[in-house]
């Protein structure tokens, strides 16, 4: 019963770094932030799948989830994340712990899609900047 309290309460946590994320979308703040956010959001979902594959004594299962992302709204994939979170917490306290862990992974491969698209931004903004002061030199 405590690991399970242990799993909502990462749930919970990644639930609430959406909610930034949302509102980090909404104001447009920087990629910074939005790195931050999205890293925290995955590394909670990530502990929640670790523990529940603990609770189900399934360490060792294959992972065979599959990346489920929109490529022309990307911002949307945000929404998605954040839905399958929400039917993971449901379903975890009903104790339906095998569908629980697909919702995670599939929000999990999301945000660790979100995560790499933002960080390659980023770099691509500094190689921008860079190559803008290189030649005003």
């Amino acid at each position: 019963m405590q690991r399970v309290q242990k799993i909502l309460e990462h749930i919970n946590a990644s639930l609430e770094a959406i909610g930034k994320l949302e509102k980090n979308m909404i104001s447009r703040n920087s990629l910074l932030e939005f790195d931050e956010l999205t890293w925290e959001a995955y590394k909670n979902c990530e502990a929640a799948i670790f523990l529940l594959k603990i609770e189900m004594r399934a360490v060792d299962e294959y992972d065979d989830s599959k990346l489920v992302f929109d490529q022309d709204y990307p911002d949307y994939n945000i929404i998605v994340a954040e839905e399958h979170i929400r039917n993971a917490v449901t379903l975890v306290e009903k104790n339906g712990l095998r569908q629980a862990l697909n919702e995670l992974r599939t929000a999990r491969n999301i945000l660790a899609e979100l995560f790499v698209r933002s960080r390659k931004e980023k770099i691509d903004r500094i190689k921008a900047s860079f190559k803008q002061k290189k030649f005003n030199i």
